[in-house]
């Protein structure tokens, strides 16, 4: 049943893809690679998009990964990996939870290349999504986004930036400054470590983003607006005071 919904799901993507035009984008897999332990399974899904895959029994685990890609080969504004992990089995004490994403050549299996955005430097950022649920009483998820520009051709290198939360915790992303040659590569990782649940499922996820910097003048604009807007509301309560 598992299966059969995420082959329909991946269809229903791969449609919506033509549609607007995604079949000229550049080729690409989506490599999943999920871990726990000596246990490691992996996915290689024939899309630049979207990709959805099972694992049964990776260590203590059953989960099912679904990952979206934003603006492959990239744009003046962002390049973005997200992902959510279903997990629908989990045996207490299990081991670190590890779903590594990368989007690489089908042909080669060597990391894609990204266009950078217009800035230099850029920001990249890493940011957690772990809800509180019923029977979740534990645990921190740590997403982790790799970046490296000139691109790596394979591995995924040293994490540039990392954010980690716990059930319900809320954390806002984590922003660094990196260097920008005008392309680069991406991948991210995605860790539950420390889960306490006695529910029958649960869920948590991870983005990993690449955007350019506002320039200085833009901000300037902003800012001057803002202003504007701030007196005109002055100016509008003493009219009405009047």
């Amino acid at each position: 049943m598992i299966r059969n919904a995420l082959k329909a799901m991946t269809a229903v993507a791969a449609v919506g893809m033509i549609l607007l035009g995604g079949s000229q984008r550049a080729a690409a897999d989506i490599l999943i690679t999920v871990s726990s332990g000596a246990s490691t399974q992996t996915a290689d899904i024939a899309s630049n998009a979207f990709g959805a895959a099972a694992f049964t029994s990776v260590g203590g685990y059953s989960v099912t990964v679904q990952t979206v890609i934003a603006n492959y080969p990239g744009s003046s504004n962002q390049g973005q990996i997200s992902t959510t992990v279903n997990v629908g089995t989990f045996v207490p004490g299990s081991a670190n939870l590890v779903t590594t994403v990368q989007l690489v050549n089908p042909g080669t299996g060597n990391n894609l290349v990204w266009n950078s955005p217009g800035s230099s430097p850029v920001n990249v950022s890493a940011a957690t999504s772990f809800t509180s649920q019923v029977g979740v009483t534990a645990g921190t998820v740590t997403t982790a986004t790799y970046y490296s520009s000139p691109p790596l051709t394979s591995g995924i290198g040293a994490a540039t930036v990392s954010q980690a939360t716990g059930p319900g915790s809320g954390t806002p992303p984590a922003v660094v400054s990196a260097s920008n040659s005008g392309t680069y590569s991406l991948s991210q990782t995605v860790t539950l470590s420390g889960a306490v649940s006695t529910a029958s499922s649960f869920n948590f996820g991870g983005t990993s983003s690449v955007t350019a910097v506002p320039e200085p003048s833009s901000m300037a604009i902003a800012g001057l607006g803002a202003l504007g807007m701030i007196g005109y509301g002055l100016r509008r309560r003493k009219a009405l005071g009047a």
